[in-house]
């Protein structure tokens, strides 16, 4: 499969996902960045008591390739497509776009210990977890 008839796949396929996202997909700059050229995966949270499980779709992505970075309240992925996918984006006037990699930037719902994440990587699906941190620590009262 060339890069051109994987682009012609992926814009296929948005195309088909347009009327659930209630507006004009090509003008929704949150699937995509044209500055650098990357793409914004698809992901889902799921929280716990225990923990925060984010759940990334990064196609045409090798495990060395992908950087997962957190914070107590944030997630962020960076991934490195192996090939390079082909979109027209634009409204009247289009172009052809190549994107090369993956990148998402998002708020966690509740705070976390991101020193004790976990990330595993399985038939392009990212799963992180992160433990959630305590709402509060007792302080002892001295004399």
């Amino acid at each position: 499969m060339s890069g051109d008839e994987t682009g012609d796949s992926a814009e296929s396929g948005l195309r088909a996902i347009r009327p659930f996202l209630g507006g004009t997909l090509f003008e929704d700059r949150s699937l995509f960045d044209m500055t650098s050229r990357s793409l914004r995966p698809l992901f889902k949270i799921q929280t716990t008591s225990e923990a925060v499980t984010v759940t990334f779709d990064l196609p045409f992505v090798e495990k060395k390739d992908i950087s997962v970075t957190t914070t107590e309240n944030t997630l962020s992925v960076d991934a490195k497509m192996r090939k390079t996918v082909t979109m027209r984006v634009g409204g009247t006037v289009q172009r052809r776009v190549q994107f090369e990699r993956y990148t998402r930037h998002i708020s966690l719902p509740v705070r976390v210990k991101p020193e004790s994440a976990k990330a595993t990587f399985r038939n392009g699906l990212l799963r992180v977890k992160i433990p959630v941190a305590k709402k509060g620590t007792k302080v002892k009262v001295g004399p």
